[in-house]
């Protein structure tokens, strides 16, 4: 198997940030109802800032 450019690691790194970011989004969009309800004032960007920041803590360790 031959070593991947630096090309091919970049593009996969880029990948991997979008599947991470489309995972953030939907998880959001099947969890904000049930936040909305207990906390009515939180939008739906904040929630989806927040689950995408606490999908990517989780994904660091």
């Amino acid at each position: 198997m031959k070593p991947k450019t630096s090309v091919e690691l970049m593009e996969a790194a880029r990948r991997r940030e979008v599947e991470h970011e489309i995972l953030s989004y939907f998880l959001a969009v099947e969890s904000y109802p049930a936040r909305a309800a207990s906390e009515p004032e939180v939008s739906f960007e904040t929630h989806c800032w927040s689950v995408y920041t606490e999908l990517e803590s989780g994904w660091a360790n």
